[in-house]
């Protein structure tokens, strides 16, 4: 398969490069900035590059877009976007994982009740009107 790959500019600011490659591999903002734990209206500052960043909220985000400092800062024109497409479907499997694992709990604990009242009925399910 031919890798994907897109034109950076060097002279492309951090937070350009930052936003360019978020989109490229299809995050939002907010999914970036709930990651790494911030506010969303903040992560907005760091793609406007309003903002200074430490070296872990930058290792956090490269995390994130499954790219190196390195590569971040590389004077490189070229980035490969192909290799965070595996990524990308692992963290769509993940977040689902987690969102049916919540309704199943739901599902037990509404069982849990409707058993409970049946009990307490002697196994009567009355109408209510």
């Amino acid at each position: 398969m031919e890798s994907i790959v897109h034109l950076l500019s060097k002279d492309m600011k951090i937070s350009e490069k930052i936003r360019l490659i978020r989109q490229q591999r299809g995050f939002t903002q907010d999914y970036i900035a709930e990651h790494i734990g911030i506010d969303p209206v903040n992560y907005g500052r760091i793609e406007r590059g309003q903002t200074n960043l430490s070296v872990d909220r930058l290792q956090q985000i490269c995390k994130i877009l499954n790219i190196s400092l390195a590569e971040l800062f590389s004077e490189s024109n070229w980035v490969d976007f192909n290799k965070a497409k595996d990524q990308n479907f692992t963290n769509l499997l993940e977040k689902n994982y987690r969102y049916t694992k919540r309704i199943l709990k739901r599902i037990d604990e509404l069982e849990f009740k409707v058993e409970k009242s049946l009990n307490s009925e002697g196994g009567k399910i009355s109408e209510k009107e």
